[in-house]
């Protein structure tokens, strides 16, 4: 098990009587269910980051999809979703492996 550090929180009643629901109807203890609410919520945010990055030109399509740690191929969906028009240059396509990443060879 990887080593884990003590965080202390305050919530509302409301919201800690709807994760313990959540808990309950995912058969996971309240703990759990929240570190797994935490890794999604911070995955989502570092791809709704790069991809805002992208918006506004700051970032290539390529580096965004290194910033959000998801392949070139997730984060063109990921843009396209958004309605952000993009432009690829087509040599980008030949240097990927099959899974969207750089090729290493």
């Amino acid at each position: 098990m990887a080593e884990r550090q003590l965080v202390t929180l305050r919530l509302e009643p409301a919201l800690l009587d709807e994760l313990d629901g959540l808990a309950r109807d995912e058969h996971l203890d309240r703990s759990e269910l929240i570190r797994r609410l935490l890794r999604e919520g911070v995955e989502r945010r570092r791809i709704d980051g790069a991809v805002s990055e992208y918006a506004v030109g700051r970032v290539s399509a390529w580096r965004a999809a290194e910033l959000a740690g998801v392949s070139l191929y997730e984060m063109l969906d990921r843009i396209a979703a958004a309605g952000i028009p993009y432009e690829l240059d087509p040599g980008v396509l030949e240097a990927l492996d099959p899974a969207g990443r750089p090729s290493t060879g």
